[in-house]
Formats: C-alpha cells, structure tokens, sequence
C-alpha cells in the first residue's frame, strides 16, 4: 500500500519571517554607518576642490595674474554642483585668456551633497594656514605673509 504523505519542498512561512527579520536588522545595523561613509566621501571631494582652488590661488599670485586682497568661496551651488566664487576685491587676469576656474582644475559639474564652505581668505602672496571651525561646519584657508 502505497502512502500519500505531505510533501515539504519548501520553507514554512515561520522560516521566512525569521530569515526576514535577520534580513531589517543587518539593514537596520549597517544603513547609518553606510550613510556616515557616504557623508565623509562628499566632504572629501569638497576638501579636494578646495585644496586645488588654494594651490590655484597661491600659484595665480605667485606670476602675478591674481591681484588684491579678499576671499574664495569653494562650497555646494544651488544646483547641487561645485561652486567656486571669487569675492569682492579680487581681480584675475590671465594673460593666455583662461578663466580662475579652468585655471583651478576643478571639475564644476560635479554634483556633490556636502554643505560645508571653504572659504580662502586672501590677504597677501606668502604663505598658508588652516584653521578648522567645527561649530560653524567651515573650514578657512588663510594666505598670510
């Protein structure tokens, strides 16, 4: 005599709850950590543009195309993308007709999601110091003799 017995091909709906449940939680553990990292990657790309826009700057001075004493802005445009501002008091004159911006190298179509501001504070050709202020998210660069 031949049985008909239940015949278990699959996983039972307790089975699937719990591998599920494992599933949200090592989601749960790594999601803000893979948040923190991406942060620290946008930060990092801004620091970049802004290293470049310093040495530029110190460069542009040093033969004489950057003139005058004021500040360089290099944070996140309206648009999402890189922006680098020249403020009031400075001057470029390129004498092979580039602009400050093709002479940085930054890539301003770049979209990146950080909000600090690096700001350049231009104040004679010699010389750099950092200074980081964490409670106001801004970083200056100052070209001090």
């Amino acid at each position: 005599m031949k049985r008909h017995g239940k015949n278990n091909k699959g996983f039972s709906l307790v089975e699937l709850i719990i591998v599920i449940g494992l599933i949200v939680t090592l989601v749960a553990v790594i999601a803000p950590q893979y948040v923190k990292y991406i942060k620290k990657t946008h930060d990092a790309v801004l620091a970049a543009a802004a290293e470049d826009v310093l040495s530029a700057v110190k460069t542009e001075y040093g033969v004489g195309n950057m003139t005058g004493i004021g500040d360089v802005t290099v944070k996140r445009g309206a648009d999402g993308t890189l922006s680098v501002t020249l403020g009031e008091g400075l001057e470029y004159h390129s004498q092979t007709g580039e602009s400050f911006y093709d002479v940085c190298g930054v890539d301003l179509s770049k979209t990146i999601e950080s909000h600090l501001i690096y700001t350049i504070k231009v104040r004679s050709q010699y010389g750099a110091v950092f200074i980081y202020k964490p409670d106001e998210a801004e970083i200056t660069m100052e070209i001090d003799s």
